[in-house]
């Protein structure tokens, strides 16, 4: 989890409130969650993910849930829960 004492209006990435990593004017996500802050492409987001994030509640990689089961994995895997079989 990100620390709470991080400034509310920076991202917790680059620590820049309007400019993303490359100097480019972009505004944050916001964590409905945690609250915590970052521009997409200071999480390597694609111009599509990025679009498709400011469109309804996003989740910071820390309170992620999961799509089937919305529980936060076992822990093991930020990439996919333990509820889905790849088997």
């Amino acid at each position: 989890m990100p620390d709470s004492t991080i400034q509310e209006d920076v991202c917790v990435f680059c620590a820049h409130p309007s400019q993303n990593k490359n100097g480019i004017v972009e505004s944050l996500l916001c964590c409905k969650d945690c609250k915590v802050k970052a521009h997409p492409s200071c999480m390597d987001y694609t111009p599509e993910l990025a679009a498709r994030s400011r469109m309804g509640p996003w989740q910071c990689i820390y309170c992620k849930s999961c799509a089937v089961c919305n529980g936060s994995g076992n822990g093991v895997s930020k990439y996919y829960c333990s509820c889905v079989n790849f088997t």
